[in-house]
C-alpha cells in the first residue's frame, strides 16, 4: 500500500459522486428540454391548424355570385370539394386532441396553455364545419332561385306565345 492510496481512493470517489451528479444534472437536462420540446411542436402545429382554418373561414364567408344555374352548380362542385378538405381535416384536430391529452396527461410543463389552445382549436375547428353548412345550403338556395327563375321564364314565354295566338283574328292560324 502505498501511503497517498487512501489519498487517491477518497479523490476517486470523489470524483465518481461527482460524476454520478452531472449525469443526473445532464439527465435532468434532456428531459427538461425533450418536455418543452414536445409542448412546442404542439403549439406549432396548433398554430398552423388555426391559420389554415382562418384561410378557409374566409373563403367560406364570400358570396357566391352566378349568373345562371350552370354557374350555382359549379359553385356547388367547388364547395363540395372545400367540404371534402374540412372534413378529412377532422384527422388534423382529432391527432392534435389526443397529443393534448397526452401532455395534460403527462404533466409537461405549459399543459394549461395547451388545454386552452385545443379548446380554441376545437370551436375554431366546429365553427369551420357550421359555416360550411351555411354556405352549402346558401348555393342550394341559389340552385333553386335559379331553377324558378328559368321556369318563370319558360313560363312566361309559354304566355306570350298564347296571347298571340289568342289576339289573331284568324282562329286556329299559328304564328311564329
Amino acid at each position: 500500500d502505498h501511503p497517498s492510496s487512501e489519498k487517491f481512493e477518497v479523490g476517486i470517489q470523489e470524483i465518481d459522486e461527482l460524476w454520478s451528479e452531472l449525469l443526473g444534472s445532464l439527465h435532468q437536462s434532456q428531459n427538461f428540454f425533450e418536455d418543452h420540446g414536445i409542448v412546442q411542436e404542439y403549439l406549432v402545429d396548433a398554430g398552423e391548424s388555426e391559420s389554415w382554418m382562418s384561410e378557409l373561414g374566409f373563403d367560406l364567408l364570400k358570396d357566391e355570385k352566378t349568373k345562371d344555374e350552370g354557374g350555382a352548380m359549379n359553385a356547388m362542385r367547388r364547395h363540395e370539394a372545400l367540404t371534402v378538405s374540412i372534413h378529412d381535416y377532422a384527422t388534423v384536430i382529432c391527432e392534435l386532441g389526443d397529443r393534448s391529452k397526452q401532455i395534460t396527461a403527462d404533466q409537461l410543463p405549459g399543459f394549461n396553455a395547451v388545454n386552452q389552445r385545443q379548446e380554441r382549436v376545437d370551436k375554431m375547428y366546429a365553427g369551420l364545419v357550421d359555416m360550411c353548412l351555411d354556405r352549402r345550403m346558401k348555393i342550394e338556395d341559389l340552385i333553386k332561385l335559379h331553377h324558378l327563375l328559368r321556369s318563370i321564364e319558360y313560363l312566361e314565354e309559354w304566355i306570350a306565345d298564347r296571347t298571340v295566338v289568342a289576339c289573331s283574328h284568324e282562329v286556329g292560324s299559328e304564328f311564329d
